[in-house]
């Protein structure tokens, strides 16, 4: 979890609104991952950690980081797509903060569309 965090960091987003992994943290991990709907994944070059994601099944009634460049992403995402083929999935859904310009187009060129735009409210101060 600490690796996966430092991922999340690593960027003036993350930066603002991570803090250091804690017991609840991991907890977190531990249930997304007991889940079958959901399940994290990481990626290891040399016993480092260098990309993460988080993929959840969710059904649908309308339809019934830090290493660029070196196809890291591009697996994870190919591994993602499959598994939610193989999963039965008819749309992939993915959000990402507006601020990631870099990041949308890499998604872009992963096949995704801008289709919608997201509002949040912070209800909390980060610590």
């Amino acid at each position: 979890m600490p690796a996966i965090v430092a991922l999340l960091r690593d960027d003036p987003l993350g930066a603002r609104r991570e803090r250091e992994p804690d017991d609840a943290a991991d907890a977190l991990l531990s249930t997304s991952n007991a889940t079958p709907s959901s399940c994290s994944l990481s990626a290891n070059t040399r016993g480092e950690v260098v990309a993460a994601l988080q993929l959840s099944f969710q059904p649908g009634l309308a339809r019934a980081g830090r290493l660029r460049g070196q196809s890291v992403g591009r697996q994870l995402f190919a591994w993602a797509i499959d598994r939610a083929r193989q999963e039965g999935a008819t749309m992939l859904h993915l959000t990402s903060d507006a601020s990631r310009t870099d990041t949308h187009r890499f998604y872009a060129e992963r096949g995704f569309e801008q289709t919608h735009s997201g509002f949040k409210m912070p209800l909390c101060q980060p610590d």
